[in-house]
């Protein structure tokens, strides 16, 4: 097990390796999340959301994802 970690040790990304995200787009009915920086692109992945994530989200527990603008100022290191 140990040997596996230490093999792949080299190879892992770290979350400071990669560009920062100026503008986060998710669509939800697609369910996908885009990252964008300087007006592209960068990087697009998949996602899972509420069991019905499409609507205006009204009351916590009516499963609708929220939406609007959010402000992402932090990032984890070591995610």
């Amino acid at each position: 097990m140990l040997t596996l970690i230490v093999l792949l040790l080299p190879g892992m990304a770290r979350a400071g390796d990669f560009p920062v995200a100026d503008l986060v787009i998710i669509e939800k009915a697609a369910r996908k999340l885009h990252l964008i920086r300087d007006g592209e692109p960068f990087r697009t992945f998949r996602i899972a959301l509420g069991i019905r994530p499409i609507g205006d989200k009204v009351k916590e527990g009516d499963f609708k994802t929220p939406e609007g603008r959010y402000i992402l100022d932090r990032r984890n290191p070591n995610s």
